[in-house]
């Protein structure tokens, strides 16, 4: 973004888009209006308007033949905090080793915590909504501090200590869903392209869904320097070349769930280790 701008680029960031429009004006090309009250009109546009792209909507009313599925997998997923050790310099402001993915498998569910600059980590519990996929634990069967201080007791005794504000951010912060977006083709003809979540997000568990919407920067910069700056040429190759690629790695990502959630796999690591 930095080198982008020393050319004149101008960047704009938490613009949230409310209406997109393909095929306004003397030739296809992109409106949009924005919730700021900007609105814009161009010749050719790249989208990554996100999982619930505006414009992905509009593509799918406008492009013939325009597939499109989105699949929710039975968990979702709530954030926890594990703050940095106050007393602690140096490494000792981290809890827990943090030069380490921590990871606590449990069948059907799991939570990780990642290290942040801080001394803190990002934890994250992975579950079912429903008890039907999940009888030994589901979001919809912690509905009490009991009920959440008990499933803590009984599955994860020895994070207790480590998340001080369970409780509080148990019910300030909600669950989220998580879901595999796939479509094609990502392009309507030279005039918008939709590229990262908005052409082919991935639920977490490989870690990839932000390379894969850099890996769609460096094949657009490759195939603009091959076919002159033709967006028509250059967004419908992109579609046919990316395609079976974020397929691919969207199999992956929910396949990795379960892996991730296997006990063995902990001791595998482990081992490995």
């Amino acid at each position: 973004m930095n080198v982008s701008e020393t050319i004149g680029t101008t960047t704009q960031t938490s613009r949230r888009t409310v209406k997109a429009v393909l095929g306004c004006g003397e030739h296809d090309r992109l409106s949009a209006s924005f919730l700021t009250g900007l609105r814009c009109s161009h010749r050719w546009s790249c989208v990554p308007d996100g999982v619930f792209s505006r414009v992905r909507a509009s593509l799918q009313r406008k492009q013939p033949r325009f597939n499109f599925s989105q699949q929710f997998i039975p968990a979702g997923y709530k954030e926890l905090s594990i703050p940095a050790n106050p007393l602690g310099t140096g490494k000792d402001r981290w809890r827990l080793d943090p030069n380490a993915l921590h990871l606590w498998p449990r069948g059907q569910f799991m939570m990780i915590a990642q290290p942040n600059h801080d001394g803190s980590f990002s934890c994250t519990l992975f579950m079912p909504f429903s008890r039907e996929h999940s009888p030994t634990g589901s979001f919809d069967m912690l509905k009490t501090e009991v009920d959440v201080l008990s499933f803590f007791k009984d599955q994860f005794s020895d994070a207790i200590p480590l998340l001080p504000t369970l409780l509080k951010d148990w019910f300030a912060r909600p669950v989220s869903p998580l879901c595999t977006v796939r479509c094609s083709p990502f392009n309507y003809g030279g005039a918008a392209l939709l590229i990262g979540d908005a052409a082919h997000a991935i639920v977490p568990f490989y870690g990839q869904g932000c390379n894969a919407a850099f890996e769609d920067c460096v094949l657009l910069d490759e195939l603009w320097k091959e076919h002159d700056g033709s967006t028509d040429a250059i967004f419908r190759a992109f579609s046919a070349q990316r395609k079976p690629h974020v397929d691919a790695i969207g199999e992956l990502a929910v396949e990795h769930y379960h892996v991730s959630c296997n006990p063995i796999t902990a001791i595998f690591l482990a081992v490995h280790k």
